[in-house]
Order: structure tokens, then sequence, then C-alpha cells
């Protein structure tokens, strides 16, 4: 990353979910945060509590020090694991936007009109738009911490348009939900900055949503699932052990709402990842039982879609993702017979086996700018 040699996956938390978040913050390297600082707290955490309170004192000590960039992070970090019904929540969200203010003051942001609110964007780059990328994440994200990747391709002579979606950051607190549509956030994006051809970058979930935004709007040339996601609900379903997981299936497919929702409650006490997972899908989603949940994400699903899909197409994973099952790289890879396919599976041996390659982030980007070089 930019001015630093980013960290490699490290061990710091036995709890896979804070492990996992603590290193995607570790990856950006000093830029982003203090590594003492970080590795320091990571000492006094053992529960969402006791995340919160530490990641927000050292976000409020990096505030008084004039380090934005960091108090952004660190805000991003305290808010992550808080549930809706703490109002610290949206106190933590405005705090770190508030900070990447501070910290990027030439961000140029435009508001897109869309339904009875907007669609927050954030353009880096000079002007004519003739090669634009469009950005967004997925399940659990905010385009302001995404624009230090950002900055990676406008740096190769790329116009960026980093853009929030449905049920995304100040989306959702206009009451905007997650839904499968994402086409429609994109479509709205794409007529407000008069756009004919860009690329589309999909981050994490937002794999998922490139896709299937792609299957409508031929607006879109290039797709770049980073990582890949197929089926929402097989990824929530991934959460449960393989010989639950077969009983749980049949019992959603007979709609076994009550045995369901108590089942994903027992599991969500005794596993952090199912309940940060679960609790997050409910209050992006607008529900209010895991059964509900299900329902909802069961609509994110690139089931029926796939011919559509006629894009130069980028699909990129992990080999050891504990979000993303492998077969929906392997089955993506298969059967997108209407496009022009490239696939890079990243491995233990190169640093980029994890879920969008935290650990390594400039594996993916040196691959991703590579591919787009000779194909848009």
């Amino acid at each position: 990353m930019k001015g630093e040699d980013p960290m490699s996956y490290e061990k710091i938390f036995d709890d896979i979910n804070f492990n996992f978040q603590v290193n995607r913050l570790l990856s950006y390297g000093d830029i982003a945060c203090n590594r003492e600082e970080v590795c320091n707290i990571a000492t006094k955490i053992y529960d969402f509590d006791t995340w919160y309170l530490e990641w927000r004192k050292i976000a409020k000590i990096a505030e008084t020090e004039d380090r934005y960039m960091h108090s952004m992070y660190y805000y991003r970090m305290a808010e992550f694991m808080l549930t809706d019904d703490n109002p610290d929540k949206d106190a933590m969200y405005y705090k770190c936007t508030e900070m990447f203010d501070k910290a990027v003051p030439k961000a140029i942001k435009h508001k897109v009109p869309y339904k009875d609110g907007y669609l927050p964007c954030i353009k880096i780059g000079a002007e004519p738009l003739n090669k634009t990328i469009l950005i967004h994440g997925g399940y659990d994200s905010f385009i302001e911490e995404f624009y230090i990747i950002s900055e990676q391709f406008a740096k190769s002579g790329y116009n960026i348009i980093l853009f929030e979606g449905e049920g995304q950051g100040v989306t959702l607190r206009q009451d905007m939900k997650f839904n499968e549509k994402w086409e429609n956030s994109v479509g709205a994006v794409l007529d407000y900055f008069k756009l004919e051809e860009v690329a589309l970058i999909g981050i994490s979930w937002g794999g998922y949503f490139a896709l299937r935004a792609a299957a409508f709007d031929n607006r879109i040339t290039n797709v770049v699932c980073y990582d890949v996601c197929y089926d929402g609900l097989d990824v929530m379903f991934n959460l449960l052990d393989k010989p639950i997981r077969i009983l749980f299936k049949l019992m959603y497919k007979l709609k076994c709402k009550k045995i369901i929702n108590n089942l994903v409650r027992i599991k969500m006490k005794k596993d952090n990842l199912s309940n940060w997972a679960i609790s997050h899908g409910m209050y992006i989603t607008g529900t209010n039982t895991p059964y509900d949940f299900y329902k909802s994400i069961e609509k994110h699903t690139l089931t029926g879609l796939l011919e559509q899909i006629g894009q130069k197409v980028l699909l990129l994973a992990g080999e050891k993702d504990h979000y993303i099952p492998r077969w929906h790289f392997e089955h993506l890879k298969d059967n997108l017979p209407s496009a022009i396919v490239t696939s890079r599976l990243f491995t233990v041996a190169e640093g980029g086996e994890q879920h969008c390659q935290v650990g390594n982030y400039d594996l993916p980007l040196t691959y991703i700018l590579s591919w787009l070089k000779h194909s848009y």
C-alpha cells in the first residue's frame, strides 16, 4: 500500500472473526493504523463490548493527535461489532465519516439523487471520464474505507467513482434496506455521471452485486469480482457445521420458522462470527428474525442470470476463504457461457488465501490492474 509494506495475515485473536477484521486493517499498513497501538489493545479484547471500548479509546487518541486517517479506521472498527439497537453505532459511523473528511479534505463528493434520498459518491481522478472504474463494497462496507485502495487505481490513470448502494453506510441511514437489485443503484450512478462504458469492481459480497448489475446493464463492459459470491443464502448456511447444515436446509425448505429461529439464536450465543453475521444481516435488511433474514437474503443469487452476463469478467478467490465457499468460484468459472472469463485463485504460498486477500492487498490489486490494462 501507500508508502509502506503491507502486513501478512497474522494470528492475533483465536476468534476467527476478530482475527480477520483486525488483519483487514493491518493489511493497509501504517497509513491506516499504528500497528503497536492496535496490537496493544488486542490483548484487552475478549468480547463485543471490549472490542467497541478499546477501538473507541484509540480512535479518540488518534483524533486528538490529528491522525485523522487512523482515527477514521479505528472509529470504523468500533462501529463494526455494535448492534443496531445501540445508539453508539450511528455515533461511531458519523465520527468515522467526520475523520475521513478531515483526513482527505480534497475528496470530491457527489450525492446521486435516488428514491427519496441519495447515493453517496467519491470521485478520484481527472476529467474527462474516458476510462472510469466504479468501485463498491458489499455486506458491511463504507466507501471511505476503500479510498486507499482506490488511489492505487487512480495513480494508474483511471477515473474512480466510489459509491454506496442500498443498505450500505449513509444509504442505510436513509432507511434504504439491503436488497438484491444492485442494478438500480449502479444505473443511477451511471445516469448521473452520463457514463456509457465502465469497469465495475465489486468487493466481497459486492462480487455478487457486480455480476448481477452486469446482467442488466451493458454500459458495464468489464466486471471484477474481488472476490466472488454466487449465492447469499449458501454463504449464510456455510456458517453452520456440515452435519447440521444438511438438516437445517431441510427445515428451511419445510418452512420450520420457529425451530430455525431458536437454533440460530443458540448458534449466535456460541459463535461470534454467526452472531455478527446474522445480527448485521437483520439490521441491513430490516428484518426481525433470523428466518426472515434468510428469506430476504435468499434473493441474492445469480441463479438464472449467468447467461445474461456477456462482459469481460475477472473472478478472484482465496483458497482459505472462511466466508465464501470454494464452489462459488468453481461454479462461476465454468458457467458464464456468454462472458469472457479470467479466473485467479490466490494461494497460501503467495499470501493471498484469505477472503479478499486480506493480509496482502498488493497481490490482487496488481493482478486487477494488469487485467484491466489488457481488457479495458
